[in-house]
């Protein structure tokens, strides 16, 4: 085909059909940019729950971790109590042997000498040593007399018999329960 236009109409319609192809180029070019828009807009939106949920499920896994570590702290602390109140009833009890030694010792004659004290499970054992017979047995009974709150604080006392034996200078051993 033969163009037999003027060189003046060509170059015009060269310029029409650039000046179309720049248009169409920049109308992709736009529809691509928003295009690109739209989906990192989607991506951002996923971006940010996805960020919220591992957030929430952090936080619930240190929650979950408290909660074991409470937990064991929860142990600790009931560990320790009881020992405080071990120590507590520890305390009391020997508060309450203190003064029943010393219920003891205030009504002990002068002709029995005691040479030591020992506890073991609300018991008292002591020894000693006594110039008579009658005298130690005077002493049980003052021991068996002493009231403590409505009650004796000596329900039993146990002397061996053979404690007995003898009148006069003799050792002996005696056991005094405790309420």
């Amino acid at each position: 085909m033969i163009n037999l236009l003027p060189q003046k109409d060509k170059n015009i319609i060269k310029r029409e059909i650039l000046r179309r192809y720049i248009n169409i180029l920049g109308l992709c070019f736009c529809f691509l940019f928003f295009v690109e828009i739209a989906f990192s807009l989607v991506a951002l939106f996923f971006s940010v729950s996805f960020s919220k949920n591992l957030n929430d499920q952090l936080i619930t896994t240190k929650n979950v971790a408290n909660s074991k570590n409470l937990e064991v702290l929860e142990e600790e602390i009931n560990k320790v109590n009881n020992r405080l109140l071990s120590i507590e009833v520890s305390e009391n009890l020997a508060a309450n042997i203190t003064g029943n030694i010393s219920k003891i010792l205030d009504i002990q004659p002068d002709s029995i000498k005691i040479e030591s004290f020992s506890f073991e499970s609300k018991k008292i054992l002591l020894r000693g040593h006594s110039e008579t017979r009658n005298g130690l047995l005077g002493f049980i009974e003052d021991i068996e007399r002493i009231d403590c709150a409505d009650a004796s604080c000596f329900p039993e006392t146990t002397l061996p018999v053979s404690n007995l034996l003898e009148e006069k200078d003799f050792d002996f051993s005696l056991s005094i329960s405790m309420n």
